[in-house]
């Protein structure tokens, strides 16, 4: 099975994962460093889907400026979800929309 999944390369790690795990609510799956100075780890959410969080050492300042993801998660309830959001500090940037059907 090919998996399938969106990457974020995070200043933080650990800072990052805290935010995924305990406030967005993702499992890790494993957290491995493949070169010196890379570290990385697998989250995954209730329907398997799954998120990669890459620190990189090497990277400066400026290798973070331009770069912007947008990951998509369903929620049961969004005044919930948004409320647990802004009582750990995390405000939305962007109004939340609807999307039509299931995505």
């Amino acid at each position: 099975m090919i998996q399938k999944y969106t990457t974020i390369t995070v200043k933080d790690l650990e800072e990052s994962l805290d935010f995924y795990i305990n406030i967005i609510g993702l499992k890790k799956v494993n957290k491995f460093s493949p070169e010196p100075g890379v570290t990385i780890s697998f989250l995954r959410d209730e329907e398997s889907n799954l998120i990669e969080l890459l620190e990189d050492k090497n990277l400066s300042e400026e290798d973070f400026k331009e770069s912007r993801v947008s990951i998509g998660f369903g929620v049961d309830n969004l005044e919930e979800t948004l409320k647990r959001l802004k009582e750990h500090g995390i405000e939305t940037i962007k109004e939340t929309i609807e999307t039509p059907g299931d995505g």
